[in-house]
């Protein structure tokens, strides 16, 4: 008798053909399931699910297996930018020159596990942080599921960034630096590059003057839009919200604090790095755990001790409009930024001076907006945070008080 060895449930037959069909039929049935998702998978923290998956548009968790599985039209999208990014982050190689020098500052007993080993479970991470605000809000700022899927459909086509800043009264003449800057090194570099300038509390004449000698545009930012704790300048809850509103508008934008001076060096360089990863920041080098309020761990579901290493300087944001960056920074930045007690939270201003030296510990601080986009990046590219961060004393660099009195009076 012939023995068939193509089929387990086949030993012994009287017929080669019936071997074969059977096989046909098994592979009709795993081809059937196949088809229909029931698939078991593991959610990226260790637990499994089984079923079909279901997309809600307005759901702000959407697991990576999800957007892997969900029989869309824009699935195969969804499969692509996620397989871009991750293949970005494989090929980079592990440089950790950036953090050598740097001194953990773990001082408490808690235990962390690592980050997980691949780029596209650290983004299932992200993409599933426990926060739950307004849908409004998403569908205002066009990061909802479906707006974010027809403003990204197209690649970045400017050559520059939009840049942008925004000022209240205190800051005005450290805004005025900025300003000179801009005219004296930007423009004969980028001829083109526009500038906008948000009104966070000018006074009137402050306004005017800005309004004749900036050569920008100037913006009122719309507090009343948002929740009232927004209006917690010190929180700077408004930074995240004013990217994104300009994300709305320009496919590729250059946030700068008033503190921010150029050099006059190009920086075409650093745009394209830009581009590639779809974000830059200005590497920094206290510890994200020491920096970070605990409340705002817990509000995304992180443990602080697992970030005890270099922050970002948000002070200096270059990004373009991409699905990664609207599904994987921008919504969970501007997510924690309106749910009150993830980026601010009561008496947070008593929090505001970081200690240094010894007194330092775990939560001795928090840094509001850089704290957040801190972990959420630190999260996504771990050991490899070099391809997001570039070093400013290359192109300029941060000069705090510097009072400038550049207009004419």
């Amino acid at each position: 008798m012939p023995y068939c060895r193509m089929c387990g449930i086949c030993r012994k037959t009287q017929s080669f053909i019936l071997c074969v069909l059977g096989c046909v039929f098994l592979l009709s049935i795993a081809f059937y399931c196949q088809l229909n998702y029931k698939l078991v998978k593991t959610d990226g923290h260790g637990q499994s699910y089984s079923g079909n998956i279901q997309q809600n548009e307005n759901d702000f968790q959407i697991p990576v297996s999800a957007i892997y599985l969900e029989e869309r039209s824009d699935s195969d999208d969804d499969l692509k930018w996620i397989q871009e990014m991750s293949d970005i982050y494989e090929r980079a190689s592990l440089d950790n020159s950036h953090i050598n020098s740097f001194v953990k500052q773990n001082n408490s007993n808690e235990k962390c596990n690592d980050f997980h080993s691949s780029f596209k479970e650290n983004l299932h991470h992200v993409l599933n942080y426990p926060i739950n605000i307004s849908t409004k809000y998403l569908t205002a700022l066009n990061l909802d599921r479906s707006k974010i899927k027809n403003t990204t459909s197209k690649t970045v086509k400017s050559n520059y960034p939009t840049l942008a800043s925004g000022s209240s009264s205190n800051h005005y003449r450290e805004l005025q630096g900025l300003i000179r800057d801009y005219h004296k090194n930007m423009l004969p570099l980028y001829p083109n590059m526009k500038l906008i300038v948000y009104d966070l509390g000018l006074k009137s004449n402050q306004l005017n003057q800005l309004k004749k000698y900036c050569r920008c545009d100037v913006r009122q930012f719309p507090f009343d839009s948002f929740p009232k704790h927004i209006r917690n300048l010190s929180s700077c809850g408004w930074k995240p919200l004013i990217i994104q509103l300009l994300m709305r508008e320009f496919d590729f934008v250059m946030w700068t604090d008033t503190s921010i001076r150029f050099n006059g060096n190009p920086l075409d360089k650093l745009f394209l790095e830009a581009k590639l990863v779809g974000i830059q920041v200005m590497s920094n080098k206290g510890s994200i755990a020491v920096r970070t309020n605990e409340r705002t761990f817990v509000a995304l579901g992180e443990k602080r001790c697992l970030f005890d290493y270099p922050e970002v300087g948000a002070g200096f944001v270059i990004i373009t409009r991409s699905k990664f960056t609207m599904n994987a920074i921008m919504k969970p930045w501007v997510s924690c930024t309106l749910q009150y007690g993830c980026l601010d939270f009561d008496n947070s201003k008593s929090y505001i001076a970081c200690p240094t030296g010894k007194k330092q510990k775990f939560g001795s601080c928090h840094r509001f907006d850089q704290s957040v986009i801190g972990i959420i990046l630190r999260r996504l590219f771990n050991y490899k945070s070099y391809l997001c961060q570039f070093d400013i004393k290359k192109i300029g660099s941060i000069n705090r008080g510097d009072n400038v009195n550049y207009f004419p009076k």
